[in-house]
């Protein structure tokens, strides 16, 4: 009888393990699906602000999060500038220039050492930064954005339920970062493309209209009315020593 009991007792932890595992499985599928049109989505802008309000927006809107942000690292590399957010308080956030500290809070711990920083929730861990514009959170997850062994910034979800920010939210959400990297490095490349050929091309410009101009004195004139004019200055001024 006891072995009975041992056996079914067993059959019932094996058929709840069975259980867990594929609900883990149907879940990670589910996420990898989303992570998937979140990344086409985003993989044919080429205007790196655009590419950065559209990734939080289509990342709420596929995993139901309560709040998405995303933060890039200032050229000396001290701080997070939040570039990016979803609902009013992202608007707010963005009006009042949010920034953080490099390894200060979840966002800047997961700036700072590269890894992604977890809390299921966030009332029991010291490192986790309230915000009173974020009230609802309870759960928080930090994912670097690494473009090879470079960090150039951090993706960062917050739930209002308990139990929906796991391991394989992490799995799915370095996915994403990943596509976030490569999105954004092509954007990046992009503008600086598109900046040279209007330098090149307005170089063009003033270059012709000097070379049209009959004497020294309009060519000089051309050239500080057309500096004035493509560098937005209050004056150009062209002093020649003879």
């Amino acid at each position: 009888a006891q072995a009975l009991v041992e056996e079914q007792a067993l059959d019932e932890t094996l058929e709840r393990e069975q259980t867990h595992l594929q609900t883990r499985i149907a879940n990670r599928t589910r996420g990898l699906q989303a992570s998937t049109e979140v990344s086409r989505r985003i993989s044919t802008i080429l205007d790196t602000r655009k590419l950065t309000e559209t990734v939080v927006q289509q990342i709420q809107q596929a995993f139901n999060y309560y709040h998405v942000q995303l933060y890039q690292f200032t050229s000396d590399k001290q701080y997070l500038v939040l570039t990016a957010a979803t609902g009013t308080a992202g608007q707010e956030l963005r009006r009042r220039k949010h920034r953080l500290a490099t390894w200060r809070g979840l966002v800047g711990l997961a700036g700072g050492s590269g890894e992604p920083q977890l809390v299921d929730n966030v009332h029991n861990n010291p490192n986790w930064l309230p915000n009173e514009l974020l009230t609802e959170t309870v759960a928080e997850l930090a994912v670097p954005i690494l473009s090879g062994s470079e960090i150039i910034g951090v993706l960062d979800i917050q739930h209002n339920t308990l139990g929906n920010l796991d391991e394989d939210s992490i799995y799915v959400m370095q996915t994403i970062a990943s596509q976030i990297a490569v999105a954004f490095q092509n954007a990046l490349l992009y503008e600086q493309v598109e900046a040279q050929a209007q330098r090149e091309e307005l170089l063009e410009h003033i270059s012709q209209r000097i070379r049209t101009a009959t004497s020294t004195e309009e060519a000089l004139k051309v050239a500080a009315i057309e500096l004035t004019q493509a560098l937005n200055l209050k004056r150009t001024e062209i002093k020649l020593g003879l």
